[in-house]
């Protein structure tokens, strides 16, 4: 094996940030791997099939990753812009009731006053008509679908210490399908429309954006998905 920097430099703005991560991921079990059988070997008193020069090559790799996937996030953090969350779903009011399947009917109501969020437009979009596409999938027989926005001023508890207290924008999905597999919808990643091909979950775009959820659900009535976003001051 070379040396990790003589390949192609991966590639480090925000589209190629998931291809480092699985290639992360990737290197990391096969590291792991190799330490097994290093040890497995070692202990039989074999040579084992794997040499020093690898691991070393698989460490460095690793390392190379990590740098390029955190220079991912940094531009990706720096293209984020105040984005009022009213107008975002306005904006997308028609192409979110061209999404509707036949019998599912949508409603939308916003708060009198619009908050900002620090985000990416294409974060939101996968978020919004992620949550909106599994919660049609959840309603085969039509029903009710509505979207909200709203505040939630936070205190910090013992339960959840690392979420500071502050104000949040609130985006609420509610549905009037089964209701009891919302949670396992929110961890299942959300389909690309373009490619076809799986991206990252509502948790993980949630978490990055420094917010969290909070799931309302019972079984045959329905769920409420509430996203909540950190606050932006109008002027700051």
């Amino acid at each position: 094996m070379g040396d990790p920097t003589d390949s192609q430099t991966p590639q480090s703005s925000p589209q190629g940030v998931w291809p480092i991560a699985h290639d992360l991921k990737n290197c990391s079990g096969l590291m792991s791997r190799a330490f097994e059988d290093l040890q497995r070997h070692l202990g039989a008193g074999e040579p084992p099939r794997h040499s020093l020069t690898e691991l070393r090559w698989l460490l460095a790799h690793i390392d190379y990753l990590a740098t390029a996937l955190l220079d991912g996030l940094r531009a990706e953090a720096l293209e984020r812009t105040a984005i009022s969350l009213n107008d975002f779903v306005l904006e997308r009011e028609h192409a979110l009731t061209a999404l509707m399947p036949r019998g599912v009917d949508l409603t939308i109501r916003l708060s009198a006053a619009s908050g900002l969020v620090l985000a990416r437009r294409s974060e939101l979009e996968r978020l919004l008509f992620g949550l909106v596409s599994k919660a049609c999938d959840s309603m085969p027989n039509g029903g009710d679908l509505t979207l909200s926005t709203g505040w939630l001023d936070h205190v910090a508890g013992a339960t959840d210490p690392c979420l500071k207290p502050r104000r949040y924008v609130r985006l609420t999905v509610s549905d009037t399908g089964e209701g009891a597999e919302t949670q396992l919808r929110l961890t299942e990643p959300f389909t690309d429309t373009a490619s076809g091909s799986p991206r990252e979950n509502a948790v993980s775009i949630v978490w990055r954006l420094g917010g969290w959820l909070i799931v309302e659900n019972q079984e045959h009535a329905g769920a409420r998905v509430h996203v909540c976003l950190p606050s932006m001051p109008a002027n700051p």
